[in-house]
């Protein structure tokens, strides 16, 4: 039961934060955005989906030991490490 309440309140925060997203207009935010920041939102976007596929999985009983989603959600947190570095390069610059 405690497992099912730390889901919902996962499920509940990714939510909150994906309505926001959807409400922007993806079109001007991206005119509006250096490649930094637009690639912050696709790497954090793609993270969202992800783990809420991972969550899906989760409920079916599926163990993401193994899964080709643990791959994918390794590379992203690469690209989430390789985009604070050059964020960190850009900010000393």
């Amino acid at each position: 039961e405690e497992e099912l309440a730390q889901f919902e309140k996962t499920f509940h925060k990714l939510e909150k934060r994906l309505n926001k997203l959807l409400d922007l207009d993806v079109k001007a935010v991206e005119e509006k955005s250096s490649p930094l920041e637009r690639a912050r939102l696709n790497v954090a976007l793609a993270t969202a989906v992800n783990s809420l596929y991972a969550m899906h999985l989760r409920t079916q009983g599926v163990s993401l030991a193994g899964h080709p989603l643990e791959r994918e959600l390794e590379r992203l947190g690469a690209f989430e490490r390789e985009i604070a570095g050059a964020a960190a390069a850009a900010a000393a610059a």
